[in-house]
């Protein structure tokens, strides 16, 4: 079965980029390096994922905005 998947608003994903500054954010002491790798890889991906989902929430807009009325 196939859901499809809520669009949501420019302020969620926003929220949801600062968020995931704040959980993969470098730890205060030492890290080891197969740690940081793994913490930038999660940073990374999750960064790329609400990216790609804000750009889709813009061409929405956009694609609203210029259909005549």
């Amino acid at each position: 079965m196939v859901r499809n998947r809520r669009i949501r608003t420019r302020e969620e994903i926003e929220e949801d980029l600062r968020q995931n500054e704040r959980d993969n954010a470098a730890p205060d002491g030492l890290e080891d390096r197969a740690a940081k790798r793994r913490r930038q890889s999660r940073l990374s991906s999750n960064k790329c994922r609400l990216n790609k989902e804000l750009a889709t929430l813009i061409a929405l807009d956009c694609v609203e905005n210029s259909a005549p009325s």
